[in-house]
């Protein structure tokens, strides 16, 4: 199970930046992997690619599309 508000489920997330943050934190987070209390913390959107472009993975569309499948016999 993953924890919810670790680094990397932050949008400041970044692994080419010294301490893997856009943000200039105070103290380095060693396991980013693992909850932590950082007061930048912002939930990161998830995107993928499909022939270039950027798509929102969970789009209104396929919310309505997952709630629509429920009730399907």
């Amino acid at each position: 199970m993953a924890d919810l508000r670790a680094c990397r489920g932050c949008r400041h997330f970044d692994p080419t930046r010294r301490g893997q943050c856009r943000e200039n934190i105070d103290r380095t987070i060693a396991n980013k992997d693992k909850a932590n209390f950082c007061d930048f913390f912002q939930v990161r959107e998830v995107y993928k690619t499909a022939g270039g472009m950027k798509t929102r993975v969970d789009d209104k569309e396929s919310r309505r599309q997952k709630f629509d499948d429920l009730f399907k016999d």
